[in-house]
């Protein structure tokens, strides 16, 4: 993402389908989120998901604030447990 600029695929990590083979369902996921700066990292079950790099410093992605948890696009329910936020130096 640039400032002032639609967000635009780079790349893909790899096959839809075969990435969705890492999510447990029914059973607990270990997702892993890296955040600096712009630049946010997924990764669920040991398998990288998503890169973001959004080099807008107005853009909320660079900015302090809360966390959020959220999923996008899926009529279901979602659990959260142990939770760990450490900072980065």
């Amino acid at each position: 993402m640039v400032p002032g600029g639609a967000p635009r695929l780079m790349g893909n990590i790899g096959d839809r389908t075969a990435l969705g083979g890492y999510v447990k369902n029914n059973d607990w996921n270990q997702y892993l989120i890296m955040a600096r700066g712009g630049a946010c990292i997924h990764i669920l079950n040991g398998q990288l998901m998503a890169l973001l790099v959004d080099d807008d410093s107005k853009d909320s992605n660079n900015q302090s604030g809360f966390i959020g948890i959220e999923i996008e696009d899926a009529p279901t329910k979602i659990w959260v447990r142990n939770i760990w936020i450490r900072k980065l130096s």
